[in-house]
């Protein structure tokens, strides 16, 4: 079939829309199997994964079947990591709201060092569930990565933060959308975006062990 075809090109169209909607059912499915606290990372884990497989080429495989073994296989990881930025999360955020009440130098200082934690944890987060899909790492690994992939590419990171930031606006302003687009619309972009960025530091890598001198 001619790529550069109109038709071909509105069909295709047509047939991501239908994939964002189900995958986006799926993530609501899964997130509430797992009793949404233990449902809502290994869910957001099988997202990733499915996306990964499609921007690799891999599109020959039974859709649900291969949401629900990444669901089981991604499970106690997920959780594990995910519970714990939740965590931290939760502490900077209190961390931040007892600090602005204070005038003392001393707390400005404080504030200052949690704020920069506060960008270590978002950049952390915002790779966290493309890393755990992509590699097969200790669970402290995976946060030591996701921090790294974010930092060693800051114009792509910044970019990604702006247009997740502007996305969900979008779906606030029309909260219709959210059961059908919002994780899914979110994750393949971020995963998208993550593959691109990391075969760019792939290759810039192989680049440079080429030109080293012996």
């Amino acid at each position: 079939m001619n790529e550069d075809n109109p038709y071909t090109k509105i069909m295709k169209l047509f047939e991501w829309i239908m994939r964002l909607v189900y995958l986006n059912l799926l993530w609501l499915l899964f997130s509430f199997i797992g009793g949404i606290i233990l449902g809502v990372m290994p869910a957001t884990a099988s997202l990733f994964a499915v996306f990964r497989k499609w921007y690799q080429k891999e599109d020959d495989f039974p859709l649900f079947q291969t949401y629900l073994n990444e669901f089981k296989r991604s499970f106690k990881i997920a959780n594990l990591v995910g519970l714990t930025l939740v965590l931290i999360g939760g502490i900077l955020y209190l961390d931040v709201l007892l600090l602005l009440g204070t005038s003392h130098w001393i707390g400005q200082l404080l504030l200052m060092g949690v704020g920069a934690l506060s960008f270590i944890y978002l950049v952390t987060l915002l790779y966290i569930f493309p890393t755990l899909v992509h590699f097969d790492l200790s669970y402290k690994q995976y946060f030591k990565h996701s921090f790294l992939l974010g930092v060693l590419q800051p114009f792509r990171t910044l970019l990604l933060m702006i247009t997740l930031s502007l996305s969900a606006l979008l779906f606030l302003t029309f909260p219709i959308l959210l059961p059908l687009f919002a994780a899914s619309f979110m994750a393949a972009l971020t995963m998208w975006s993550f593959l691109f960025g990391y075969k760019k530091l792939a290759d810039r890598y192989e680049h440079m062990k080429k030109t080293e001198p012996n």
